[in-house]
């Protein structure tokens, strides 16, 4: 919501505003890029702050590669979501989530997707 509400307002003011902008006061207000860089830049993104600044990058997936999300049926809110997560984690966990994370980013990378097959095991998430 607060991505589209910030280019309606760029569009508007006719500021031209550029995504990795936008993408700043969206984190800025949110908090974390996770959900804005996807909005703004669409396909597959990775982004972070690093060092105060946020970082993007950002890949096409090809209109061959289907992906399904799943809604849940109930509302819930990140507060409430977060809550019902574990205190911690334990090392393996840890270390099994980023290296999915870093097998997943490089076949987007790299336009492999066949080395996805397998990649979403991931016990925290």
């Amino acid at each position: 919501m607060r991505v589209a509400i910030l280019v309606g307002l760029n569009e508007l003011a006719e500021t031209s505003l550029s995504r990795e902008r936008l993408l700043n006061l969206a984190t800025q207000l949110e908090g974390h890029p996770d959900n804005s860089s996807p909005s703004i830049f669409g396909g597959f993104t990775v982004s972070g702050v690093v060092n105060g600044h946020v970082r993007c990058l950002h890949f096409p997936v090809p209109e061959q590669l289907k992906l399904v999300t799943l809604i849940p049926n109930f509302p819930i809110s990140t507060e409430q979501a977060r809550k019902l997560m574990p205190a911690s984690y334990s090392k393996a966990d840890a270390a099994h989530a980023l290296n999915r994370a870093a097998l997943i980013t490089a076949a987007f990378s790299s336009g492999n997707f066949a080395a996805l097959q397998g990649l979403f095991d991931d016990p925290i998430h």
